[in-house]
């Protein structure tokens, strides 16, 4: 069974804003690269089973889309 990761936008002023939940670290990170094509920003996942968003903190602005197959 594919765990449940929930997708923020981090604002200019730091406000995160839900976004979505998606099941599957590969399904999340997808969907964060398919929501910086349409819109480019700062995106978070965020883990509820350990209540803490993942670090590093993605920002594919600024990252390839390399960077975002190291996050797990």
């Amino acid at each position: 069974m594919s765990q449940a990761y929930d997708l923020f936008e981090e604002d200019e002023r730091g406000t995160r804003i839900f976004i979505e939940t998606v099941m599957g670290i590969h399904q999340t990170k997808e969907r964060m690269m398919k929501l910086t094509a349409l819109k480019p920003g700062k995106y978070l996942i965020y883990d509820p089973t350990k209540a803490q968003f993942m670090e590093p903190s993605i920002n594919p602005v600024r990252q390839s889309s390399a960077a975002l197959h190291n996050v797990v």
